[in-house]
């Protein structure tokens, strides 16, 4: 028994594990007990809570035994989920073989058939029971697993007939359960988050409140008895140090009990392959698998590093972008989805897209669902395990972030292209062109793609290419004075471009002739200007010659002088010895001194009038 791992990981118990689904006891009685007495209940809790498991291992199993009395123990159950088309999953539910597909007329009408016949009226599940024509002492049990998808539905429907059948499908089962001839019951389950979304359907809150279930938190020892439990049946011991230290990391948190689940089987399987003769499970173990923090996150990535190329992994993002998203209110959500839609979300083949989900799905990792011994094929359900995924694999969560960002680029443009088309908008430009178009090349979106946030994938991406046409047009004009411009001056085409050659040409041949005049007066110009240069030139030595001829003249007129002054001197000494009267000596002197006067001024005037030459 050791090889076999009990404990589920990520995925809800099913009802053939109810040998491994333990400290829920109290909670499933109180269950049948609520049941007895009211034909639809409503099993709500937190996501993380238990909710399914409780339904599946705990409840299905004892209704089987026929613990309720006195209803007995022969069931038929359907058991689905809403999806993308509620009406329809249940119709497939209510001819599966274990429930009307082997019986009365349903597999002569067939899953196209019986949903007609559920469309038809309120009373329409009722009728489809009736012509089953079940045993006396059967009952059906209609299980709505996950029911908040119908809100989910009912939001992203594009049209009213989709919003109607919304509305419908709750309609079919409060009608089903508030008659007497057909012993039919439902029961739901849902995060208890949504309770206040179900007043949007008529009947559904008054419903709720009769036969609503609020799961209990589980004490320590409900705990404790889930992690003994299994690991008795499968054959092992834990210690009480590592029991101690899952207790206090689940703490009193409902959402952990899926992750302690998942720890769980990673922790097994690592005691499984490394532990001594006789040796419990024990804080080695669970601390080397990365403990309830890190387990989910690694095993994760351990499965995606094992995709062999970039575009196996590229596949798997989109993948699980599909899968998963935040609603309105920024809640984790699961979407499942065929597999050929995801084929075509993708851009995968059907093969390819096989091969990347059974990695992710193969014993030891229930990170998707169907179980891996459901063979797969374009027709089923893809869905993850749990909503606990999104939260706790860090590299999914930035997956639902990006997407979500991704979903609202689209959706407005979507919408301001639908605006665009009533004359309502204009074409986009930067800012909001360029994020467009950054947004267009990382993801290459489709309209399969598209289809989950907007019908109008066609028209968006029509107004975005007519915007981008429009901004490329806008440039191309502003740069025209630049480029176009001097590009239509030099030629606009072979005939201008020859034409402007040969005007080249001729303007060269021209300028050439001109450069040969212009050299021509050039030389003339420098012969007149050596001819000015040489005539300036003698004249300069004329007037040198000249100023030193004055020169010349003007030192003998300065010899004269001085001899001139000479003689004066001796003849005023010759007067003092000739016998003449004192006042005609004095007289004589006087008219020598203003002769020799009058002659230093014409000398010094000559000298002035030479310097200034």
């Amino acid at each position: 028994m050791k090889d076999s791992n009990p404990f589920p990981g990520l995925r809800t118990f099913e009802a053939d594990e109810s040998h491994l689904f333990f400290g829920r006891e109290i909670p499933i009685d109180e269950l049948l007990r609520k049941l007895r007495t009211n034909r639809f209940i409503v099993v709500v809790g937190t996501s993380g809570s238990g909710k399914s498991s409780l339904v599946r291992a705990g409840m299905l199993p004892d209704l089987y035994g026929g613990f309720m009395t006195p209803a007995g123990s022969s069931w038929r159950v359907a058991v689905f989920r809403p999806g993308d088309a509620p009406i329809q999953a249940l119709a497939q539910a209510l001819t599966e073989p274990s429930v009307f597909g082997s019986s009365g007329e349903i597999p002569a009408m067939g899953t196209p058939i019986v949903e007609i016949v559920l469309q038809r009226g309120a009373l329409g599940l009722v009728d489809i029971t009736r012509q089953a024509r079940m045993a006396p002492g059967e009952n059906l049990l209609v299980v709505v697993d996950q029911f908040e998808e119908l809100f989910r539905f009912k939001q992203s429907a594009t049209t009213l007939q989709a919003r109607d059948e919304a509305a419908a499908f709750v309609k079919l089962l409060l009608e089903a359960t508030d008659q007497d001839e057909m012993p039919i019951y439902v029961v739901i389950t849902m995060r208890s988050e949504y309770l206040g979304d179900c007043t949007q359907f008529r009947d559904l809150p008054e419903a709720i409140n009769a036969g609503q279930y609020l799961i209990p938190r589980m004490t320590r020892d409900q705990r404790r008895q889930a992690i003994t439990g299994p690991v008795a049946v499968g054959g092992a011991e834990i210690t009480p140090r590592l029991m101690q230290r899952l207790l206090n990391d689940v703490g009193d948190n409902p959402d952990q009990l899926p992750i302690l689940q998942h720890a769980m089987m990673r922790t097994w399987n690592y005691w499984a392959s490394d532990h001594q003769e006789g040796e419990a499970i024990d804080l080695r173990h669970y601390e080397a698998t990365g403990g309830m923090a890190e387990a989910l996150s690694r095993h994760a990535d351990e499965a995606y590093n094992e995709l062999p190329d970039d575009a196996s992994k590229a596949i798997v993002e989109k993948l699980f972008k599909r899968l998963t998203g935040r609603g309105a209110d920024n809640r984790e959500m699961r979407y499942p989805t065929r597999l050929d839609e995801l084929c075509a979300v993708s851009g995968a083949e059907e093969k390819q897209m096989i091969d990347v989900i059974e990695v992710f799905r193969q014993e030891g990792r229930s990170f998707l669902m169907p179980p891996p011994n459901f063979a797969l094929n374009k027709y089923c359900l893809i869905d993850i395990s749990h909503e606990s995924l999104i939260r706790i694999w860090y590299r999914l969560k930035s997956w639902v972030d990006e997407e979500a960002q991704s979903a609202r680029i689209y959706r407005r443009l979507a919408d301001t292209a639908a605006l665009y088309k009533q004359g309502e908008a204009g074409l986009w430009r930067d800012p909001d062109l360029q994020i467009a178009l950054s947004w267009q090349t990382r993801n290459d979106p489709t309209e399969a793609w598209a289809r989950r946030y907007h019908p109008g994938f066609i028209d968006a991406i029509a107004f975005l290419d007519k915007s981008h046409s429009s901004a490329r047009r806008r440039r191309i004009l502003a740069m025209t004075p630049i480029i176009v411009l001097p590009l239509l001056l030099v030629g606009g085409g072979v005939y201008l471009i020859i034409k402007q050659w040969q005007q080249d040409l001729q303007a060269k041949q021209e300028l050439e002739e001109e450069i040969g005049e212009q050299h021509a007066i050039l030389n003339q110009l420098q012969n007149e200007k050596e001819e000015l240069r040489a005539e300036k030139k003698n004249i300069l030595q004329k007037q040198l010659d000249d100023t030193a001829a004055q020169i010349n003249t003007l030192d003998a007129e300065q010899r004269e002088k001085q001899k001139l002054q000479k003689q004066v001197s001796k003849t005023i000494a010759k007067l003092d010895e000739l016998p003449v009267e004192a006042q005609e000596k004095e007289e004589l002197k006087e008219e020598l001194s203003e002769t020799v006067e009058e002659l230093n001024a014409l000398l010094t005037q000559k000298e002035q009038d030479l310097v200034g030459k």
